[in-house]
């Protein structure tokens, strides 16, 4: 059952909250956290029926959390790579998305999921800022070597 599982992640995230923080233990369950929320969005996945994209993004919002807390950026993009694509027309998921990419040092995704994020919403308080980033992160263009 899905839920039983979301159910536990919040568990560990509970129970790791009472360790003192960056402690083994806090990061132990942190991790088995991000284990049980793993196991639940698999299992949601396999269903179908009303409802079930929103539990998925309920379980995914909450990996997230708990991936952005033990700093791993890079999990935490992937995730936003699945939010995304079940929210394929949310502006916000794509911002969100290339932030996360950025910490992670993957500029080829932040690059991709803001240029997304300007298409669905180029009037956004955020298009000049993100404008500027893109400009300044664009990969170069190369010669191409003489002969």
């Amino acid at each position: 059952d899905p839920q039983e599982w979301v159910e536990l992640g919040q568990l560990y995230v509970e129970r790791g909250s009472q360790s003192p923080q960056e402690s083994d233990a806090h990061k132990a369950d942190l991790n088995k956290a991000a284990a049980a929320y793993t196991r639940a969005d698999e299992l949601l996945k396999k269903q179908g029926g009303k409802g079930v994209k929103q539990q998925r993004l309920d379980v995914l919002r909450s990996l997230v959390d708990v991936q952005l807390y033990l700093q791993d950026f890079a999990g935490a993009t992937a995730t936003y790579g699945i939010i995304t694509s079940l929210t394929p027309k949310d502006p916000q998921a794509y911002f969100e998305m290339a932030s996360i990419a950025i910490n992670a040092g993957d500029t080829d995704t932040a690059l991709l999921a803001f240029n997304r994020f300007l298409e669905l919403d180029p009037d956004s308080p955020d298009a000049p800022a993100v404008k500027e980033w893109i400009e300044q992160n664009k990969p170069s263009k190369s010669s191409s070597p003489s002969e």
